[in-house]
Protein backbone atom coordinates (compact mmCIF):
# COMPACT_ATOMS: atom_id res chain seq x y z
CA UNK A 1 0.00 0.00 0.00
CA UNK A 2 1.46 3.35 -0.98
CA UNK A 3 0.58 6.56 0.73
CA UNK A 4 0.59 9.81 -1.14
CA UNK A 5 1.38 12.92 0.78
CA UNK A 6 -0.09 16.08 -0.62
CA UNK A 7 2.24 18.99 -0.50
CA UNK A 8 0.44 22.23 0.05
CA UNK A 9 2.12 25.13 -1.57
CA UNK A 10 1.66 28.56 -0.17
CA UNK A 11 0.09 30.82 -2.71
CA UNK A 12 2.33 33.60 -3.94
CA UNK A 13 0.76 37.00 -4.14
CA UNK A 14 2.18 39.29 -6.76
CA UNK A 15 1.03 42.57 -8.19
CA UNK A 16 3.35 42.67 -11.18
CA UNK A 17 6.32 44.86 -11.94
CA UNK A 18 4.47 48.03 -12.85
CA UNK A 19 4.85 51.53 -11.63
CA UNK A 20 2.35 51.08 -8.78
CA UNK A 21 3.14 47.46 -7.87
CA UNK A 22 4.92 48.46 -4.68
CA UNK A 23 1.95 50.56 -3.55
CA UNK A 24 -0.38 47.64 -4.29
CA UNK A 25 1.81 45.24 -2.32
CA UNK A 26 1.90 47.62 0.65
CA UNK A 27 -1.89 48.05 0.53
CA UNK A 28 -2.31 44.26 0.47
CA UNK A 29 -0.10 43.93 3.56
CA UNK A 30 -1.88 46.81 5.35
CA UNK A 31 -5.31 45.24 4.82
CA UNK A 32 -4.10 42.14 6.64
CA UNK A 33 -2.16 43.97 9.35
CA UNK A 34 -4.73 46.63 10.17
CA UNK A 35 -8.02 44.81 9.54
CA UNK A 36 -7.05 41.13 9.84
CA UNK A 37 -8.46 40.47 6.35
CA UNK A 38 -7.33 37.17 4.82
CA UNK A 39 -4.58 37.22 2.16
CA UNK A 40 -7.02 36.06 -0.56
CA UNK A 41 -9.64 38.70 0.25
CA UNK A 42 -6.88 41.32 0.56
CA UNK A 43 -5.65 40.33 -2.89
CA UNK A 44 -9.12 40.82 -4.41
CA UNK A 45 -9.57 44.20 -2.72
CA UNK A 46 -6.11 45.26 -3.91
CA UNK A 47 -6.93 44.17 -7.47
CA UNK A 48 -10.11 46.26 -7.32
CA UNK A 49 -8.06 49.21 -6.08
CA UNK A 50 -5.61 48.77 -8.96
CA UNK A 51 -8.46 48.78 -11.50
CA UNK A 52 -10.11 51.85 -9.92
CA UNK A 53 -6.82 53.72 -9.64
CA UNK A 54 -5.73 52.82 -13.17
CA UNK A 55 -9.06 53.92 -14.62
CA UNK A 56 -8.90 57.23 -12.74
CA UNK A 57 -5.34 58.01 -13.82
CA UNK A 58 -5.60 56.69 -17.38
CA UNK A 59 -6.24 59.99 -19.15
CA UNK A 60 -4.90 62.48 -16.62
CA UNK A 61 -2.45 65.15 -17.63
CA UNK A 62 0.96 64.83 -16.10
CA UNK A 63 3.15 67.81 -15.33
CA UNK A 64 6.89 67.30 -15.52
CA UNK A 65 9.56 69.59 -14.10
CA UNK A 66 13.33 69.42 -14.26
CA UNK A 67 15.14 70.71 -11.21
CA UNK A 68 18.67 71.16 -9.96
CA UNK A 69 22.01 71.64 -11.60
CA UNK A 70 23.63 68.84 -13.54
CA UNK A 71 25.79 66.69 -11.24
CA UNK A 72 29.21 65.21 -11.97
CA UNK A 73 27.64 62.61 -14.23
CA UNK A 74 25.36 65.18 -15.87
CA UNK A 75 22.25 63.96 -14.04
CA UNK A 76 19.24 66.15 -13.30
CA UNK A 77 16.14 65.55 -11.20
CA UNK A 78 12.85 64.95 -13.01
CA UNK A 79 9.61 65.28 -11.11
CA UNK A 80 6.21 64.33 -12.37
CA UNK A 81 2.81 64.89 -10.83
CA UNK A 82 -0.75 64.02 -11.73
CA UNK A 83 -4.00 64.24 -9.85
CA UNK A 84 -7.57 63.22 -10.45
CA UNK A 85 -10.88 63.49 -8.68
CA UNK A 86 -12.25 60.00 -8.16
CA UNK A 87 -15.38 58.39 -6.84
CA UNK A 88 -14.64 57.02 -3.38
CA UNK A 89 -15.08 53.33 -4.14
CA UNK A 90 -14.64 50.85 -1.29
CA UNK A 91 -11.06 49.95 -2.25
CA UNK A 92 -10.00 53.59 -2.62
CA UNK A 93 -11.67 54.46 0.69
CA UNK A 94 -9.96 51.52 2.37
CA UNK A 95 -6.56 52.65 1.10
CA UNK A 96 -7.20 56.09 2.55
CA UNK A 97 -8.30 54.51 5.83
CA UNK A 98 -5.13 52.39 5.92
CA UNK A 99 -3.06 55.56 5.56
CA UNK A 100 -4.95 57.25 8.43
CA UNK A 101 -4.62 54.22 10.72
CA UNK A 102 -0.95 53.76 9.90
CA UNK A 103 -0.33 57.41 10.78
CA UNK A 104 -2.33 57.04 14.02
CA UNK A 105 -0.21 54.01 14.97
CA UNK A 106 2.94 56.08 14.50
CA UNK A 107 1.52 58.72 16.84
CA UNK A 108 0.84 56.29 19.67
CA UNK A 109 -2.44 54.52 18.96
CA UNK A 110 -2.14 51.03 20.43
CA UNK A 111 -3.87 48.51 18.16
CA UNK A 112 -4.24 45.88 20.88
CA UNK A 113 -6.35 48.33 22.89
CA UNK A 114 -8.59 49.43 20.05
CA UNK A 115 -11.14 47.65 17.97
CA UNK A 116 -11.77 48.76 14.41
CA UNK A 117 -15.32 48.26 13.28
CA UNK A 118 -16.14 48.57 9.60
CA UNK A 119 -19.42 50.10 8.55
CA UNK A 120 -22.13 47.66 7.53
CA UNK A 121 -21.63 48.41 3.82
CA UNK A 122 -17.84 48.08 3.99
CA UNK A 123 -18.09 44.90 6.06
CA UNK A 124 -20.47 43.46 3.46
CA UNK A 125 -17.99 44.32 0.67
CA UNK A 126 -15.11 42.62 2.53
CA UNK A 127 -17.28 39.56 3.16
CA UNK A 128 -18.11 39.34 -0.54
CA UNK A 129 -14.38 39.40 -1.34
CA UNK A 130 -13.84 36.44 1.01
CA UNK A 131 -16.57 34.43 -0.71
CA UNK A 132 -16.02 35.46 -4.33
CA UNK A 133 -14.16 32.97 -6.50
CA UNK A 134 -11.09 34.27 -8.29
CA UNK A 135 -11.77 35.65 -11.73
CA UNK A 136 -8.44 35.53 -13.47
Amino acid sequence: MSTQVEKTQEKEYSFGNGRYSKAASEFWKDLQRLFKISPDASEKITQHWMRDFGAAMKNQEVSVTVTGKPGKEGELTLKEAAKAKVIATYPISMMRLCAYLDEALRFGLLPNRCEYVLTEQLDKYVSEMKEKPENK
